[in-house]
C-alpha cells in the first residue's frame, strides 16, 4: 500500500470518528418503542447477544 493511500485511510477514519462525537449514541437517536417487549438477553453480555442473534438467524425446525 502506498503512502499516499494511507494517508487518505487515516483521514477518512478522523472523519467518522469526528461525525459519530457530533451525533451521539445510536440508541438516542432511535429508542426502542416504549410498547416493545423487554429482549430475552443482555445487550451488553456479547456472548448471550451474540447466541440471541444466531437463534434470530437459525431456521426454524
Amino acid at each position: 500500500m502506498k503512502i499516499e493511500s494511507l494517508r487518505e485511510v487515516r483521514s477518512n477514519f478522523s472523519e467518522v470518528i469526528e461525525g459519530l462525537k457530533k451525533t451521539g449514541p445510536v440508541i438516542e437517536l432511535y429508542p426502542d418503542p416504549v410498547d416493545l417487549p423487554s429482549r430475552g438477553y443482555d445487550v451488553h453480555d456479547r456472548r448471550s447477544a451474540g447466541q440471541a442473534i444466531i437463534r434470530k438467524l437459525r431456521p426454524a425446525e
